[in-house]
């Protein structure tokens, strides 16, 4: 199970309420609700309410109310764009799902209203709100009693649910439940709620999307060859040229003991292994030498000396176990015609070198 936004809620709510249905999921920026907050009803309306006047008078009171909301600082330069575009559609969208009486005469309430206009919801309060609403948001509230494997991620920069109300409280909520054994959380550095911002903002924010897919592959390690995923971290922004296809989570999984779950297998805690591995992670990917490339979309095919290699979810695995030199050409053909080469160092004792433009590859993309 897998899916963002909305759709990393539903993740959290099957793993919560029927994880017998699933091996495990992928939760990518879910969107939080809790009865009491935070949720959109609480933190969405100083948005709405005080983002116009910071906007119009640089007004530092206004400024401080937003990051006391959550908005994270330094993510002020996407507030613009999603007052725009974002914040008051979907505030007024879950207000009159749960609370349709606060718009009285107005349904849906009044778009961009400014504060102090009737009805308007600028002005909502989530705590003053009866009992009824309460309750409503109570019945399509998390728990955090996770019950499978699950992997979180959430940009730092998220401008829409901001991490500091979302999954930081999630993952509080998971430890709280007794699911901790069963979570990884990976917060990207300078990612936002949308990766198309990317476009406009590429000196500023990093995608997402290459990170979710490395957090897949690990997810399927877990659950399908119980082996353990990188431990939770911070996944800082390289600022790379090629940040848009590369992702690289900090720590190799470890081996199935063969007997049984291992030490991170589902259930089974959280692996002994450091992020960044040790001396022996780092032996088992020189010896053995599989590791993991992330291929571009529109690819037919990937070929390494003549073998075309499986394309799974835009990776594939290079196994050179035997092979006696340490660096391999990958050859993709693209839907255009074109032909593209890379070339990787699949395991040395340096963290990692560029390659050509815009390709790095460190030994904690190995998997041993």
């Amino acid at each position: 199970m897998t899916g963002i936004s909305n759709g990393g809620y539903l993740t959290r709510w099957a793993l919560e309420h029927h994880p017998e249905l699933y091996d495990g999921g992928v939760d990518w920026e879910g969107t939080l609700f809790t009865p009491n907050g935070p949720n959109l009803l609480t933190y969405l309306p100083t948005a709405l309410k005080y983002f116009p006047t910071y906007r119009s008078t640089g007004s530092q009171a206004a400024h401080d109310a937003m990051i006391r909301a959550g908005f994270a600082p330094g993510s002020e330069f996407l507030w613009n764009d999603h007052y725009s575009e974002y914040w008051d559609l979907t505030r007024r969208t879950y207000r009159q799902l749960f609370d349709p009486s606060y718009s009285g005469p107005f349904q849906a309430g009044i778009p961009f209203c400014p504060s102090s206009t009737s009805f308007c919801d600028a002005d909502y309060d989530y705590a003053s709100r009866p009992q009824a609403v309460h309750d409503a948001v109570g019945s399509v509230s998390l728990t955090g009693h996770i019950g499978k494997p699950m992997l979180t991620l959430h940009g730092t920069l998220d401008a829409l649910l901001p991490i500091a109300v979302d999954s930081n409280v999630y993952t509080k909520m998971i430890q709280q439940a007794g699911s901790g054994a069963l979570s990884r959380y990976y917060v990207i550095q300078d990612g936002n709620h949308v990766d198309g911002r990317y476009d406009l903002y590429g000196s500023r924010l990093r995608p997402i999307l290459p990170c979710y897919r490395a957090a897949f592959v690990a997810l399927e390690g877990w659950v399908e060859r119980g082996q353990a995923p990188p431990a939770s971290q911070l996944v800082p922004d390289p600022h790379i040229a090629n940040v848009a296809n590369e992702c690289a989570l900090a720590g190799a999984a470890a081996p199935s003991t063969g007997a049984g779950q291992s030490a991170a297998s589902p259930g089974g805690g959280q692996s002994g292994a450091s992020p960044g591995g040790g001396a022996r992670d780092r032996q088992a990917c020189r010896s053995r030498r599989r590791f993991i490339i992330h291929v571009p979309r529109g690819t037919l095919s990937v070929r390494v000396a003549g073998r075309r290699l499986r394309v799974r979810h835009h990776t594939a695995w290079v196994d050179l176990r035997g092979a006696p030199r340490s660096t391999v050409r990958v050859t993709m053909l693209l839907r255009d015609g074109r032909r593209v080469q890379r070339v990787y160092h699949t395991c040395t004792h340096r963290r990692g070198r560029r390659q050509g433009a815009g390709h790095r590859r460190s030994e904690s993309r190995c998997r041993a």
